[in-house]
């Protein structure tokens, strides 16, 4: 593995352990909004990547682009590899979104006004650049579903991760 891989799977535990802390209340943490907080993340920091001009753009806002789709694919792809050589299965279709959202108690501006404090302090200390940022936060992402399959089975999990990048890569980030 090259330095710059090993960087982003260094940085992704990190991730994945600054997000259950974030995200922890009481001791607590709600596994829905802790997996799409997580993959929101990863689209946010992928957002930034595409040249799009959001800077005013207030953060939390939707923000439709032709690169989207790709865009998303690319951070599910991501994760579902992650996924797949950690031994976690996923379904060939997640559940449909109405019936996720439902399930995810904390938004797009809640998680990431919690994660993004606990996360760019990483960024820095891994020297990673939006790009990597968001595949490690994919990893994290999947390194989650994986770490929690006992409370929540890892096809949930991967829907709930899929719903948050989708969200994430189709909304504005606010300052990085």
């Amino acid at each position: 593995m090259d330095e710059s891989h090993q960087k982003t799977a260094e940085c992704a535990k990190a991730i994945a352990v600054a997000t259950v802390k974030a995200l922890s209340i009481d001791g607590k943490v709600n596994l829905p909004s802790m997996i799409a907080g997580c993959a929101r993340l990863g689209g946010s920091y992928m957002v930034r990547t595409l040249g799009l001009q959001l800077t005013h753009v207030p953060e939390g806002q939707a923000v439709l682009h032709p690169s989207a789709e790709s865009a998303t694919a690319t951070l599910v792809n991501f994760c579902a590899s992650i996924l797949g050589s950690l031994g976690s299965g996923i379904p060939d279709h997640p559940p449909a979104f109405d019936e996720l959202r439902s399930k995810i108690p904390m938004d797009y501006l809640k998680t990431q006004s919690l994660l993004r404090p606990a996360v760019a302090p990483l960024q820095a200390q891994f020297g990673l650049p939006d790009a990597q940022m968001a595949r490690a936060a994919s990893s994290a992402t999947a390194i989650l579903v994986h770490q929690f399959a006992k409370y929540m089975e890892p096809g949930a999990g991967f829907g709930f991760a899929v719903y948050g990048f989708t969200e994430g890569v189709r909304t504005a980030p606010g300052a990085a």
